[in-house]
C-alpha cells in the first residue's frame, strides 16, 4: 500500500472510530438499512424474475406463482416499513446524538487550546474548516461506508451467480469499472479544491451576515456609510465564488459526462449485445436465461461502478478528515488539562508572584514586554497604567498563564508557574476583562458563569449588590432568573453598557478568588458609578490582592503601588505620593488628566 492510500485508510478509520465513539447505533442502523436496500434490489432484478420465468417455462401451477408473488409483496412491505421507521425516527435521532457528541468533542478541544490559537489566522482557519466540515463529513462517511458494505455483499452474490452461469460475462462486466474509478477520483480531487477555494469567501460572507443582523453593530451601521463597504465586500466574495463555479464547472461537466456515458450507455449496450448473441446466434440460453444474464451483468457493473465511486469518495473525504485530525491531535502549549502541583496560597506561604526578566512578543514580532521585573505581594493593590499598546493587558494575560513568556520566569511562591496544575493555578484569579461578554443566559448564570442552584442565591445577590447592579436586576419580574438579551427569549432584558460591565464585575466577587484582576473595569461607567465601584471593590477585597488596569489616573490613586509601562518596559513604580514627588512621566499624565477634568488643559 502506497503512502497516499495509507493516509486515506488511516483518516477514514479515524473517522469511523469517532463515529462509533459518539453514536455507534447510527452507523449500525445505516448498514442494516443499506443491506435491506441491496436485498430488495437483487430480489426484484434477479431472484423474482428468475423464479417467475422459470416457473412459467416449466409449467408450474398458477397457484404456486401467485403464492410466491404474494409472499414477495409481504416481504417488500416489511422492508418498506423498516425503511420508513429508520428514515423518520432512528436516523434523525441518531443524527442529533451524533452532532451533540461531536460538538462536545470540538468544544472540549477548543476550550483546551491556548489563547494564542485564536489570534493565529492559520490555526483559526484550520479550526473553522474542521468545525464546518465535521458533521457533514461524518454523515457522508456513514452513508458511504454502509453502501460499500451492502454493495460488497450484493457484488459477491452477483459475482458467484454470474460466474456459475457465464465466466466470460464476468470479465466483460469488471474491466470497464477501473476507468470509472479513476474518473471518480479525479472528480473528488477537483471537488475538494473547489471547496477549499470557497472557504475563505464563505467566511467573509458569514461575517458580513453577522455584522448586518446582530444588534451590537446596528448603531454604527445606521449612523455611517460602512454598510456600503460591507455590501461591496459581500458582492466581491460572491463574485469570487461565482468565478470559482465557472472555473470548476466545466471540469466537472467533462468528467461527469464521460463517466455517465461510460457507465450508463456504453456498458449497457455491450451487455445487451452479448446477451442477444447468446440467445439468437449461439442459441445456448433460454429467454429467462437471457433476461437473467443481462440483469446480472448490469447489476455486476452497477455494483462495481458503485464500489469504485464509493471508494473514490472515501479518498475525497480523507482530505476533509485530515483537517479534523490535525485539529483534534493538536497538542496545546498550555493545556487546560495540564497536570502538576497544586499551589498552596495560605498563611504558611509567602503568597507572592514575581516577574523575573520576562520578555514576550506575539508571533516573534516586536517585543510587547521587555525585561519586566516586579513582585506582587499578598493583599497588595497594584494599578497598571500607561498609554494604549504599552503592554498592560499582555502582562495580565501572562500572569494568568493564558500565554507563556518567551524568556524569563513568572514565579508563584518561588516556583515557576509552569510546574502548577493549570486549572488550579488559574483558580487563584477572578478576572474582569475589557472585552467582557454577557451571555444569553439568566442574570444569575451570567454572574456565576455556571449552573445556578438556589444555594447560590446569597452569593449571587451579594455580588450584585457590591458591583452596583442589584437594584436594576431586582426590579425585573424574574429577578436574578431574568434572561439577559433577547437572543432566545422575547421577554429577556437588554442591559446598557455600564450595566453589563457591572454584571462582569459581579462575576469577580462571586468567584471570590485570592487575586482580583480587572482590565479597564470602569470603561463603560459614569464618574459616579466608577467612584462607587472602586470604593466597593477596595472594601470587598480588603484582604485580597488586586491588580487593575486603568487609563484614569484618579483611580490609580487608590492603589498601594502604581506601575507605569511604556513600550513594554516598566519606566516608573511606586505609590501615588512617591511618583508625584518624583515629578516624572506619571506625574505629568496625572496632572494632564486633572487639568482636563477642570477644563484647564490645552
Amino acid at each position: 500500500m502506497n503512502k497516499k492510500n495509507k493516509i486515506v485508510l488511516n483518516n477514514n478509520i479515524f473517522m469511523v472510530k469517532l463515529i462509533l465513539k459518539c453514536c455507534p447505533e447510527r452507523l449500525i442502523g445505516e448498514i442494516l438499512m443499506q443491506l435491506f436496500e441491496t436485498m430488495t434490489s437483487l430480489f426484484m432484478s434477479v431472484v423474482f424474475i428468475e423464479h417467475v420465468f422459470y416457473a412459467i417455462e416449466n409449467h408450474e401451477s398458477f397457484y404456486g406463482i401467485v403464492k410466491f408473488i404474494v409472499m414477495s409483496v409481504i416481504f417488500l412491505i416489511l422492508v418498506q416499513l423498516y425503511k420508513s421507521y429508520y428514515s423518520n425516527v432512528v436516523s434523525p435521532r441518531g443524527n442529533q446524538k451524533l452532532y451533540e457528541k461531536m460538538n462536545r468533542i470540538m468544544f472540549d478541544k477548543v476550550n483546551d487550546v491556548e489563547l494564542e490559537c485564536y489570534e493565529n489566522p492559520k490555526f483559526y482557519k484550520k479550526y473553522t474548516k474542521a468545525a464546518s466540515q465535521t458533521k457533514g463529513t461524518a454523515l457522508k462517511i456513514i452513508d458511504t461506508l454502509s453502501r460499500m458494505i451492502a454493495n460488497t455483499a450484493g457484488f459477491l452474490y452477483v459475482l458467484i451467480k454470474l460466474f456459475i452461469i457465464d465466466k466470460l460475462a464476468v470479465v466483460i462486466a469488471v474491466v470497464p469499472c477501473v476507468a470509472i474509478y479513476y474518473i471518480q477520483k479525479k472528480i473528488n480531487k477537483i471537488n475538494y479544491e473547489f471547496d477549499m477555494e470557497n472557504i475563505e469567501q464563505q467566511r467573509k460572507k458569514e461575517y458580513i451576515n453577522r455584522a448586518i443582523y446582530q444588534g451590537e453593530y446596528a448603531k454604527e451601521i445606521r449612523l455611517s456609510n460602512i454598510h456600503k463597504v460591507l455590501f461591496k465586500k459581500f458582492d466581491e466574495a460572491n463574485k469570487e465564488m461565482l468565478a470559482n463555479i465557472d472555473n470548476y464547472g466545466w471540469k466537472f461537466i467533462k468528467l461527469a459526462t464521460g463517466q455517465g456515458l461510460l457507465s450508463g450507455v456504453f456498458l449497457y449496450m455491450i451487455y445487451n449485445v452479448y446477451s442477444i448473441v447468446r440467445l439468437l446466434l449461439l442459441k445456448n440460453i433460454t429467454l429467462s436465461g437471457f433476461i437473467i444474464l443481462a440483469n446480472l451483468m448490469a447489476q455486476l457493473n452497477s455494483d462495481m461502478g458503485m464500489f469504485s465511486s464509493l471508494f473514490a469518495r472515501l479518498s475525497g473525504y480523507s482530505r476533509y478528515i485530515n483537517n479534523l485530525r490535525e485539529f483534534l491531535n493538536y497538542k496545546p502549549k498550555i493545556s487546560q488539562s495540564q497536570t502538576g502541583e497544586n499551589i498552596c496560597w495560605d498563611a504558611e506561604n509567602e503568597n507572592t508572584i514575581e516577574f523575573r526578566n520576562v520578555n514576550f512578543s506575539y508571533n516573534s514580532s516586536k517585543k510587547v514586554l521587555d525585561n519586566i521585573n516586579f513582585t506582587i505581594k499578598k493583599g497588595e493593590k497594584i494599578a497598571l497604567v500607561g498609554h494604549n499598546g504599552a503592554g498592560k493587558s499582555t502582562l495580565v494575560k501572562l500572569l494568568m498563564r493564558l500565554y507563556d513568556a518567551d524568556s524569563g520566569q513568572i514565579l508563584a511562591n518561588n516556583k515557576d508557574i509552569k510546574v502548577y496544575n493549570v486549572k488550579n493555578y488559574r483558580s487563584l484569579f477572578s478576572c474582569v476583562f475589557q472585552d467582557y461578554k454577557v451571555l444569553a443566559m439568566t442574570a444569575a448564570e451570567n454572574v456565576l458563569m455556571g449552573e445556578f442552584d438556589d444555594k447560590d442565591r446569597d452569593t449571587v445577590e451579594e455580588s450584585m449588590k457590591i458591583s452596583g447592579i442589584w437594584q436594576k436586576i431586582s426590579s425585573f419580574k424574574n429577578g436574578i432568573n431574568t434572561m439577559l438579551t433577547k437572543e432566545f427569549d422575547k421577554g429577556g432584558e437588554v442591559l446598557s453598557g455600564g450595566e453589563m460591565q457591572k454584571i462582569a464585575i459581579a462575576r469577580m466577587y462571586a468567584k471570590n478568588s485570592e487575586i482580583a484582576v480587572l482590565d479597564e473595569p470602569s470603561s463603560a461607567l459614569d464618574p459616579v458609578a466608577e467612584y462607587d465601584m472602586y470604593n466597593s471593590m477596595m472594601r470587598a477585597c480588603e484582604d485580597k490582592t488586586v491588580i487593575f488596569i486603568s487609563h484614569r489616573m484618579s483611580s490609580a490613586v487608590l492603589a498601594d503601588r502604581i506601575i507605569l509601562l511604556e513600550n513594554g518596559r516598566i519606566v516608573e513604580s511606586g505609590s501615588h505620593a512617591e511618583l508625584m514627588k518624583k515629578d516624572g512621566q506619571y506625574a505629568k499624565l496625572f496632572e494632564m488628566q486633572a487639568a482636563g477634568y477642570k477644563g484647564e488643559y490645552k
